[in-house]
């Protein structure tokens, strides 16, 4: 269990346990394919979660049989590929993606981050410029800040 030194890193964390509470649809836009929230959230939440010493399987457990997030990875890497096809709401990803990132920078400050959590506070971090702002630069680097957790 870790114990913030801050109200705002208490907030932080919690905003980061809580998880998305809105629906960031990025489906193509004549499909009825899922968002990629589902995805965000069994790499970002779960893990945050985990960190803060949550062990319940039904809180923290990335989907079906698969051990690590590497499923997830890869279809938000696909997403930031084909981007341009899809149709989101970039304030609301971007909301969630802040939470993510305050969240680790919280945790890292209550208790250093692991070289793979350090990691995924980098992906998070490029991922929320991605989703202030979609362009090609900033959908690159996210990408690669992906490619390098797996």
């Amino acid at each position: 269990m870790i114990t913030p030194q801050t109200d705002f890193d208490w907030y932080a964390i919690a905003g980061g346990i809580r998880g998305p509470d809105f629906h960031i649809w990025s489906g193509p836009v004549r499909s009825d394919a899922r968002g990629i929230k589902e995805h965000l959230k069994y790499i970002f939440t779960a893990r945050i979660r985990h960190l803060c010493g949550v062990r319940s399987q039904m809180m923290c457990s990335v989907r079906g049989p698969l051990s690590d997030a590497n499923y997830d990875i890869k279809k938000i890497m696909s997403f930031l590929d084909n981007y341009k096809e899809y149709s989101f709401d970039t304030e609301a990803a971007a909301h969630y993606m802040f939470h993510v990132s305050s969240a680790l920078k919280a945790i890292d400050r209550a208790k250093p981050l692991n070289i793979m959590d350090t990691k995924l506070l980098c992906a998070s971090n490029w991922l929320y410029e991605f989703f202030f702002v979609p362009t090609s630069v900033t959908s690159r680097n996210a990408w690669r800040e992906l490619e390098i957790m797996l």
